[in-house]
């Protein structure tokens, strides 16, 4: 929920008031559909249930929405390029699309993971992609995510030798209750031209 609320104050940086039209693609259960309020509306293909989460896109009026997101799912599509064809006519004039997914050209190695991911993404391969959809870019620049500090402090100790383990663990009082972390991911809008 945390980063639903972080995800909700970047749309903020666009412009992103309490009159914004939100649609959430790969809304998953939810979370940023509830932390975003009642003018935002979420997909979920094939698998509706929670509150105004949908499971198609037929829902849904031309150029309804402010904003387009999707939060971590792009990589995860077959066929991006069809999907994001689908919501460009939902998205007003000048609205955005915006976006975090694995950076393939970040600094945090992302080809040590399981193979979870059809697509990566660098800033060459989205601007090609943006011009096709009519786009313009706007940012492109790491994502971060918050994590509790207890979480954070966790992972690292896992990957700590032993004789350090006391001093990090004495820190944890001292921390904030939540950590910005780096992760491996970028956050990308654009605005449809």
């Amino acid at each position: 929920m945390r980063n639903a609320a972080r995800n909700l104050s970047t749309l903020g940086g666009l412009g992103c008031d309490e009159a914004s039209e939100i649609l959430d693609f790969g809304a998953g259960h939810g979370d940023f559909v509830r932390v975003a309020g009642a003018r935002c509306q979420g997909v979920e293909l094939g698998s509706p249930g929670a509150e105004r989460v949908h499971g198609s896109l037929q829902a849904f009026r031309p150029q309804q929405f402010d904003f387009v997101t999707l939060w971590g799912v792009l990589e995860h599509l077959n066929h991006p390029l069809e999907i994001l064809r689908e919501l460009m006519p939902l998205l007003k004039p000048n609205g955005y699309l915006v976006l975090t997914t694995v950076d393939a050209e970040g600094l945090i190695p992302y080809y040590y993971k399981p193979v979870e991911h059809l697509t990566y993404w660098t800033k060459p391969s989205f601007q090609a992609l943006f011009r096709q959809l009519g786009l313009e870019m706007c940012w492109h620049k790491p994502y971060r995510m918050e994590q509790a500090k207890e979480v954070y402090v966790d992972r690292l100790l896992s990957r700590t030798p032993e004789g350090y383990r006391a001093a990090f663990a004495a820190a944890l009082p001292a921390l904030p209750d939540y950590v910005e972390v780096p992760t491996n991911e970028v956050l990308v809008a654009a605005r449809k031209v």
